[in-house]
């Protein structure tokens, strides 16, 4: 069970780190006075290709899971945002399957 837990918490930091990550990417593009542009990513910027690789993580999961990664990591404003919806087991059942796609694609991509 340790491991368990040990790989759940580490999937969400690893989360965590990511969007921290991207919220400071689109950041610097934007001090530089840049915009992004969805159909014409800066290969030469690399803040721009790690936004991009955010985007086809999250734009690769399923409805759910999309809400569960963007609530959960992305825009945290309402916490416990998910008990009008699932039971508690169900819902950290669907974040570990999330997380788990989340980072498999973006670590390919």
């Amino acid at each position: 069970m340790t491991n368990l837990v040990t790989d759940y918490n580490s999937l969400s930091k690893k989360i965590q780190e990511i969007a921290i990550k991207y919220f400071n990417s689109r950041k610097e593009i934007n001090s530089l006075g840049g915009f992004l542009n969805p159909n014409n990513i800066d290969i030469d910027n690399p803040f721009s290709i790690y936004i991009e690789k955010v985007q086809h993580a999250y734009e690769s999961l399923t409805d759910i899971e999309r809400a569960i990664i963007n609530n959960d990591f992305f825009y945290q404003n309402y916490p416990k945002w998910w008990e009008g919806y699932y039971k508690r087991s169900t819902y950290y059942r669907y974040k570990s399957i999330a997380m788990k796609k989340f980072i498999e694609v973006f670590e390919n991509e």
